[in-house]
């Protein structure tokens, strides 16, 4: 039997999956807060109506979901509320001397946890690419260079990031019965060490993008990416609100 009065883990983010929708719970500030977001499909966006992503929306999508979610959803805020968006993989950032990084360059969903990190990695790239720009000797051709070298390590990279995002939120918010009963059966017999499916995010990256996996390593550690090719539209829209 669940503790339905055991509605905050102060040591791990907690996601409650639903049909279209999730709530994500985590600790901030080394606990002194808590952080709750409430992700849904909005069926108004989808009817066009002008006023979509409403508190009384929220109250409803959510109104039969299992207990523990019902006991956190009147404790969110009901003044923040954000649409999400992506788009598609850019095959290029750069025109002439100019250039683009960040959410400029590879806007992307949030099931990653990827938008800051891979604004950081850009600027990584941007800064080994340009190392002599501040002496004022750097010719346009140098400056397009350098520029080309910046996109060739960041931008096939970025782009995989956001189409892998893209399906780990369809993964999240399957409403197929079939489909959610497999998902379930991944994540109960999944070892909660087992990091596999990201180690080509967060372990070292070679040029085709795919994970470098340790000799000694078990097989199954050698999980590649989703491929960065063109992913279909975006579902409907989904709105945020937090406390």
């Amino acid at each position: 039997m669940v503790d339905v009065d055991r509605r905050m883990d102060m040591d791990d983010v907690v996601v409650w999956m639903g049909p279209g929708l999730h709530l994500v719970q985590y600790p901030v500030r080394a606990g002194k807060l808590y952080n709750q977001v409430a992700v849904f499909r909005s069926q108004e966006f989808l009817e066009g109506k002008a006023d979509w992503g409403t508190p009384e929306q929220l109250d409803r999508t959510y109104a039969g979901m299992c207990e523990q979610v019902r006991v956190a959803i009147p404790a969110l805020g009901r003044v923040h509320r954000w649409p999400m968006a992506d788009r598609e993989p850019l095959g290029t950032w750069t025109k002439g001397r100019i250039s683009l990084l960040g959410d400029a360059a590879h806007a992307m969903l949030q099931y990653l946890a990827q938008g800051a990190g891979q604004s950081l990695l850009d600027g990584a790239a941007l800064a080994e690419a340009l190392p002599g720009l501040g002496d004022g000797t750097w010719s346009s051709e140098a400056v397009g260079a350098a520029l080309a070298q910046y996109e060739d390590q960041r931008v096939a990279a970025a782009g995989n990031v956001q189409t892998t995002a893209r399906v780990w939120g369809d993964i999240w918010h399957v409403d197929d019965h079939v489909a959610t009963i497999l998902r379930d059966q991944a994540f109960r017999s999944r070892d909660v060490y087992d990091y596999s499916l990201v180690d080509w995010l967060y372990g070292p990256v070679r040029a085709d993008h795919a994970a470098v996996v340790d000799d000694a390593a078990p097989a199954s550690l050698a999980v590649p990416p989703v491929p960065a090719t063109p992913a279909p539209a975006m579902p409907a829209p989904v709105t945020t609100a937090h406390a």
